[in-house]
């Protein structure tokens, strides 16, 4: 029996609640797993639970073995590998991300904060200024 309405995993997570929203999509990837929104979702859960490997698999690897495309798998694995300190595949990934997202401010910050974290400073502050000129009127 679905115990939540579809939303609440999300809101889980930002409010820190990482185990609930964890259990919570589990049960969604049970009763669809193959659904690629919900094991990036899923993957994005275990992320913020600091939970890197599995979110390597739910929501990057599993995904991206479906459809390679699906920047939602880029940016989980860019995020995790990031973290884990694996700058180069890290950049490739959150590359690709930006690539197939059409401009998602989301992976462009993510991208930012992974060149920093990999020593690129030139490409973060291009990042950045990319960012900041998106928030000027028109």
């Amino acid at each position: 029996m679905l115990r939540r309405t579809i939303g609440i995993p999300s809101t889980l997570t930002a409010m820190g609640r990482c185990a609930e929203s964890v259990e919570e999509l589990k049960l969604a990837s049970e009763l669809d797993p193959l659904s690629l929104v919900i094991n990036a979702d899923l993957g994005r859960a275990f992320y913020y639970a600091r939970q890197y490997e599995s979110s390597d698999q739910a929501g990057g690897q599993n995904a991206g073995k479906w459809t390679p495309n699906f920047w939602l798998s880029h940016i989980n694995l860019g995020r995790s590998y990031t973290q884990k300190r694996m700058h180069s595949e890290a950049n490739r990934r959150l590359q690709k991300a930006q690539e197939h997202s059409l401009g998602n401010t989301e992976v462009m910050a993510f991208l930012g904060f992974a060149y920093t974290a990999s020593g690129e400073r030139d490409k973060a502050l291009r990042i950045l200024d990319e960012l900041l000129a998106q928030t000027q009127p028109g």
